[in-house]
């Protein structure tokens, strides 16, 4: 990362013209002095460059300390240190104490190997102290939580039923004679001002969800994903929702009550939030309805304790899949559906990423051509919805802790070939919701950004509303001041005369505590890759 034009406060400066002279180079002191006068102008002279030596010498007032053959101005407790591009090594003074916070800035998510050794500074043990980081230091963003702006439309009574709903499926969908599906022409209208659908066929598109139909379920086993076809029975269509079982499951009466829940609270206009949001839903297989399958997406026994389950998924080749393939505008859903509180919630998550997906259809049209959105942003997209529209989910605190525990491992930017899914469902998914939150939420048209964006870089500042690369280092000392708050002695301590080595993922970032006495302490990245260095003293 570049520090910004003209902005030299976050880089340590060399400091030079250290060599003075008392006479003009070549002009011979007897010339003109005799030689009384040239014994007091040499003590004189002498006096003089004591006094410019002692300056440079490293003191409180003057916050200099020696490095090397140079002076080298002490960063102030909290500054943020951009190491040159081609420089992969960076040696400062620290306190006795101080906290480290070392952050890639690499979007890749690429792990990168750093090497991390202090030496006692005995110039400072006699004559410097270091300020200590002022709690009122004003941050470029504030940390704001996402709290939700819209409650559910559906109200929860206090034994967590839905009030005033139907408590069976066949009381939901009622007789066989369905009304005609809502269709894209409706929905239209609210979408932002210049953003035309790709998508218009949906609008003559009759409801014609099949009796039966082939799935190509997606299963999480172990920590990878497959898939696997199986056969799907339509429990019900109505207004626009097309609910299947997978046949391997008994229609049993939690069955039912999970998709009376579901359509209960797409047609009191969850939905349409969300579509506000994000767009619509556009229907792709061309069956005039918005398709659930109720299955199996965490085989019993494969759950990981330690991790959320799997209530959900959604995916984008579903939505890019050619006509008469097995694919379609499709959300499965997992028969062990949480509770009602936080079923809103999980469906506004998977209907975002549905939404993005018709979105990323209609790009393809366009002449700006394909954009590429990686999993890990469309996941901090769908997480935002769902925490503005139904608040967090109470899955995501383990998330949270996840993150804390490891934060050099929990990059934003979760990189599949070097994260499991587990992993990437973990402590990076909480990372990138805090970094989303600690910018104020979501910013623009999440519609109007994928239209408009270059890349997945670009699509991330304009959710952000500031650069990634400038909010980066300020989120990571934000949170490593509450996990030095929260959980002090989980920092890795580092040794003088000692060399250790550590790996921090790209958008990650590592938290290490400096011994009780002021140190030097030399960092060293083994790539070129960007890094930004934070000292916190207490």
């Amino acid at each position: 990362m570049r520090r910004p034009e003209g902005d030299s406060r976050f880089i340590s400066q060399p400091v030079t013209g250290r060599h003075s002279s008392g006479y003009r180079k070549g002009l011979p002191v007897r010339d003109f002095l005799n030689p009384i006068a040239a014994g007091l102008f040499c003590v004189l002279l002498t006096m003089l460059a004591s006094d410019r030596i002692a300056q440079s010498q490293p003191t409180a007032q003057s916050g200099m300390a020696r490095a090397g053959n140079d002076c080298t101005e002490i960063p102030a407790a909290g500054d943020i240190l951009f190491p040159a591009r081609d420089q992969r090594t960076m040696e400062i003074p620290i306190a006795p104490n101080a906290i480290v916070v070392l952050q890639s800035l690499d979007l890749s998510g690429v792990p990168h190997r750093f090497s991390l050794s202090t030496a006692v500074d005995q110039q400072h043990n006699r004559t410097s102290r270091f300020a200590s980081v002022a709690a009122s230091r004003p941050l470029p963003v504030p940390m704001t939580p996402c709290v939700a702006t819209a409650q559910p439309l559906a109200q929860f009574d206090g034994s967590g039923h839905i009030n005033n709903a139907a408590t069976s499926f066949s009381t939901i969908f009622g007789s066989q004679s369905l009304p005609p599906c809502r269709s894209l022409e409706q929905i239209a209208p609210q979408q932002p001002a210049g953003l035309e659908p790709a998508w218009k066929f949906s609008a003559k598109a009759p409801a014609v969800a099949s009796e039966r139909r082939v799935f190509e379920v997606p299963r999480l086993v172990g920590q990878t994903f497959c898939s696997v076809a199986t056969c799907g029975q339509l429990m019900g269509c109505r207004n626009g929702v097309a609910i299947y079982r997978d046949e391997t499951l008994d229609c049993d009466e939690r069955l039912q009550q999970a998709a009376a829940q579901i359509t209960t609270l797409l047609e009191g206009g969850f939905r349409q939030q969300v579509e506000l949001i994000c767009g619509p839903i556009n229907d792709i297989d061309q069956n005039g309805a918005l398709t659930f399958l109720l299955t199996d997406l965490q085989p019993c026994g494969e759950a990981d304790l330690n991790q959320p389950p799997l209530h959900g998924c959604v995916r984008q080749s579903d939505f890019l899949s050619s006509p008469g393939e097995i694919g379609g505008d499709i959300i499965y859903l997992d028969r062990e559906l949480p509770g009602q509180r936080e079923l809103a919630g999980l469906l506004a998550h998977e209907m975002t990423h549905a939404a993005i997906f018709s979105r990323l259809v209609e790009r393809q049209s366009l002449p700006n051509g394909p954009l590429t959105v990686p999993g890990w942003l469309n996941e901090l997209t769908a997480h935002a919805v769902e925490h503005r529209l139904a608040g967090p989910a109470s899955s995501f605190a383990p998330r949270i802790r996840s993150f804390q525990q490891s934060p050099e491992s929990s990059p934003i930017s979760a990189n599949p070939h070097f994260l499991s899914a587990l992993q990437r469902r973990g402590g990076s998914r909480a990372a990138a919701v805090r970094l989303l939150q600690f910018t104020g939420g979501l910013h623009g048209s999440i519609p109007l950004a994928i239209r408009d964006a270059r890349d997945s870089t670009q699509l991330l500042n304009s959710l952000l509303g500031q650069s990634v690369h400038e909010v980066l280092p300020h989120w990571s000392r934000a949170e490593a001041d509450e996990i030095c708050r929260l959980s002090p002695g989980s920092l890795r301590s580092l040794s003088n005369d000692k060399a250790t080595h550590h790996v921090i993922y790209g958008t990650a970032f590592g938290i290490f505590r400096a011994g009780n006495s002021a140190s030097l302490i030399q960092v060293t990245c083994e790539d070129d890759s960007d890094w930004t260095l934070t000292v916190l003293t207490r």
